[in-house]
């Protein structure tokens, strides 16, 4: 049976990748010269495998690559809340639910799963 506590983490992060997944699909055309992505509204309707379309595609990447970097930035974020593992089985826990418990002990592990059943 799946952990109370880690249920509610993992539906957290489904959430979130939810989020990046909407975002990721707004980048949905390529490149036909070199497979590099770019948001829909900046390609409009360019001539396919002509120079132009190529510049095109790259003239916006650069402000794409820093969408998708502050984007990354907030996942990171979200998910160095779970920087706590059980050593035996290697659950993920929230830190506030973890304290200051001894490492690879089995009050460790048991305390990893406290609350989560």
């Amino acid at each position: 049976a799946m952990h109370a506590g880690q249920e509610a983490a993992l539906r957290d992060l489904s959430s979130l990748e939810q989020v990046c997944r909407n975002d990721f699909a707004k980048l949905d055309a390529a490149c036909n010269a070199c497979e590099a992505h770019n948001l829909a509204k900046r390609v409009g309707a360019l001539e396919a495998d002509s120079e132009k379309t190529h510049e095109a595609m790259h003239a916006g990447q650069e402000a794409a690559l820093r969408d998708l970097s502050s984007l990354e930035q907030v996942c990171r974020n979200d998910f160095a809340k779970l920087d706590a593992a059980c050593n035996a089985c290697e659950a993920h826990n929230l830190a506030k639910r973890v304290g200051a418990l001894e490492a690879d002990s089995e009050k460790t592990h048991e305390a990893m799963h406290a609350g989560q059943e």
